[in-house]
């Protein structure tokens, strides 16, 4: 009895041996177990890595709306001659470089390595938008060689209203001075009208100058402002030598008329200074307006990027998903059939035992 008892506890126990030859007769289940396990692991690896990538993809995507945006603010602020928005421009334009660099050939952003996902897109679609980003690169590169042109241009309108607004002054005193001193009605009427007349001239210079900045004129009327500006110099001229006639024909020679005599000489210096400066400003203003045209499209094309990369990465991503899923479910019946295998083979060691 004593034997039988002992053998039956050798059974039970079953030697380490024993185990080994149990396990090496369901090892394939349990090795596909794990291997499913792996796979299922290192596919959610790969999903959480394609997320992040996704996201980081979006919000470079998303600089590059804000810097074409940008573009379009700074560009204005150039025409009108700001200095600080030439700086800006250039800095403008070498991040929407480095943006689209990224996503060209991908690279080092943020401290992630983000892949590159034009190959990823449809179609020419990348393709075009380089396109219409080197044709909006080209016309703000005009505009920053048009730096000088413009930013004297501005500076001369500052000064021509500098000047109009003391010349008025003058012109409204000396208009005073001829009333008080018991002159004919005319000599008034001709200081007042050539008052009236400095400032149209003035204002419309500037209105054509500023219609530039806004560049909101056809090609055609820009190119006419010399033109322009040339007939509004010369109605100028010709109600300064009008006055002067008028007024030195009854020895109307004063100190006040001599100031007016210089505000004159000075607005008229100013305004065929911004006569010779106008043509070459026109160029930039050209440009700001395929700028504007091209910044649209490109804008578009922004989004059509944006809508194309949601689409792949949420069609990869349900691949992986399934993928994931798949592995796990193979993984869980390997590993049922290992449990089981494993389990019946112990049954029987053990059974087999007891009958000894």
């Amino acid at each position: 009895m004593t034997g039988c008892n002992n053998s039956n506890d050798m059974t039970v126990l079953l030697p380490l041996t024993k185990y080994l030859q149990i396990f090496r007769q369901s090892w394939f289940s349990g090795a596909l177990s794990v291997l499913f396990l792996l796979i299922a692991l290192i596919l959610l690896r790969v999903d959480t890595q394609q997320a992040r990538s996704h996201t980081t993809s979006l919000e470079v995507v998303g600089h590059l709306h804000t810097q074409i945006q940008h573009l379009a603010i700074v560009s204005r602020e150039a025409l009108r001659g700001n200095e600080q928005a030439f700086v800006q421009l250039r800095n403008n334009l070498d991040q929407l470089n480095y943006y689209s660099s990224l996503l060209q050939y991908g690279g080092e952003y943020q401290r992630e390595s983000l892949p590159a996902v034009a190959d990823l897109l449809p179609g020419d679609l990348f393709k075009d938008f380089q396109n219409t980003m080197r044709t909006k690169e080209n016309r703000a590169r005009q505009i920053l060689e048009s730096r000088e042109a413009l930013v004297n241009l501005a500076e001369i309108l500052k000064r021509v209203d500098l000047v109009n607004h003391s010349l008025q002054k003058k012109l409204q005193d000396f208009s005073m001075e001829v009333a008080q001193t018991g002159h004919t009605s005319n000599q008034v009427i001709a200081v007042d009208t050539v008052k009236i007349l400095v400032q149209f001239v003035t204002g419309g210079v500037r209105s054509l100058i500023q219609g530039g900045f806004q560049a909101s004129k056809a090609m055609d009327s820009l190119q006419n402002d010399p033109e322009q500006i040339t007939g509004m110099i010369q109605t100028l001229v010709k109600g300064r030598d009008w006055l002067y006639s008028t007024v030195l024909g009854n020895q109307l020679s004063t100190d006040t008329l001599s100031q007016i005599r210089i505000q004159f000489n000075a607005l008229e210096d100013l305004l065929r200074v911004a006569q010779k400066l106008t043509p070459e400003a026109s160029g930039a203003w050209h440009a700001m307006q395929e700028t504007f045209s091209a910044g649209d499209h490109l804008s578009t094309q922004v989004n059509q990027i944006e809508q194309a990369l949601t689409t792949h990465n949420s069609d990869e991503g349900m691949f992986i998903s399934v993928l994931f899923y798949l592995m796990l479910v193979l993984a869980i019946v390997s590993g049922m059939v290992f449990i089981y295998l494993f389990s019946n083979s112990m049954r029987k060691r053990i059974h087999q035992g007891a009958e000894c």
